[in-house]
């Protein structure tokens, strides 16, 4: 994939292109996209561009993805399990179980615990 076409995408419009391949209707994707069904098409329009490929064909039942939909569309749950995995966490974080090295300035901390070992009472 060409890195620039990568920068053009965003999650959102591969989400569209994988709701638009169940539902194959531009209606019922924007609503379930919680979108209207003019952004739908233009979003659609903007895919078309990005992959300069039709994608879907309007026919009287409905949408038929192209041939390069298909593929893509195959492709699109593995590419969502690898963003889903790479942004979950196996388990919760807990601060209590959590151990790092601590980094403290030295010399500010010898400065004034010295003062303090130093004073005569």
């Amino acid at each position: 994939m060409d890195d620039n076409l990568l920068r053009k995408l965003d999650f959102n419009s591969l989400k569209l292109l994988k709701i638009l391949g169940e539902e194959r209707n531009t209606k019922r994707a924007a609503e379930r996209m919680f979108l209207s069904q003019p952004a739908v098409s233009k979003q659609l329009k903007k895919l078309r561009e990005e992959f300069a490929d039709e994608l879907f064909i309007r026919k009287q039942y409905g949408l038929e993805p192209t041939p390069y939909c298909l593929e893509l569309l195959d492709k699109l749950p593995t590419l969502f399990e690898l963003i889903d995995d790479l942004f979950s966490r196996s388990q919760p974080f807990d601060a209590s179980n959590y151990t790092a090295p601590l980094a403290l300035p030295s010399i500010p901390l010898c400065i004034a615990l010295s003062r303090g070992a130093y004073t005569s009472t």
